[in-house]
């Protein structure tokens, strides 16, 4: 197996290798599953592919921006305050690039995985109609033993992380810890907002692929089984 991303990584290092992580899982379920049925169990990981490349291109745009003569005199006229909300106003804008495309991998990630079930897993598929939640196909891959326990338990983690990003502006409505890793946790507190963090979130997207190269061969096994 390809080896994790390193933590500390900086956003452009992690971003490319990010990049080459989902090139390996792709050339490595190439060739475990048939040829026919190729295309539907790596459509996922394409979007996912094109949403990092485009994170790639914008991250750089910003970096030039933010390294050129222009941005760098206007910020040396201003007062230290200014400088310093300048500079974290560029961060958020990558914590906020992101943290779209970790919302934009979950959404295609649900989208993908009742797509799969309908055409290869139809008695699951019944259970789970078209308006199901990812919650919810979480919850019936679990009962097939497709996914763990504890992976369901951190699939949940970023569903309702998702969740507040998108429904309730940041703010969680439980509170519950998910450990990823010694480095990565993620802590709901009800009622306060969900804190981004650019690695953590790479973090994020990274499992979300590895778990999904996992869960695809399960029941690639099922079906030849």
């Amino acid at each position: 197996m390809h080896k994790n991303i390193p933590f500390d990584e900086s956003p452009e290092n992690a971003n490319l290798l990010l990049q080459e992580k989902i090139n390996f899982l792709q050339k490595a379920l190439i060739k475990e599953i048939s040829i026919e049925d190729k295309d539907l169990f790596l459509f996922f990981l394409d979007i996912a592919q094109k949403i990092i490349c485009r994170d790639h291109r914008l991250l750089t745009f910003y970096r030039k921006e933010y390294r050129s003569n222009n941005f760098q005199n206007q910020l040396n006229l201003e007062s230290s305050s200014n400088q310093a909300r300048l500079k974290n106003d560029f961060e958020i804008e990558i914590i906020r690039l992101f943290t779209n495309s970790f919302i934009n991998i979950m959404s295609a990630l649900e989208y993908c995985l009742k797509d799969i079930l309908t055409k290869k897993l139809p008695v699951i598929a019944e259970r789970i109609d078209r308006y199901s939640t990812l919650r919810n196909i979480v919850k019936e891959l679990e009962k097939e033993n497709i996914i763990s326990q504890e992976s369901s338990n951190l699939w949940h983690g970023l569903i309702f992380f998702r969740n507040a990003l998108v429904h309730n502006n940041t703010y969680a409505i439980r509170t519950n810890t998910y450990k990823f890793s010694e480095k990565v946790i993620l802590k709901l507190v009800e009622d306060k907002p969900i804190k981004s963090h650019i690695k953590q979130t790479i973090f994020f997207i990274e499992w979300i692929t590895n778990e999904y190269y996992n869960l695809v061969r399960k029941i690639f096994n099922i079906l030849i089984a």
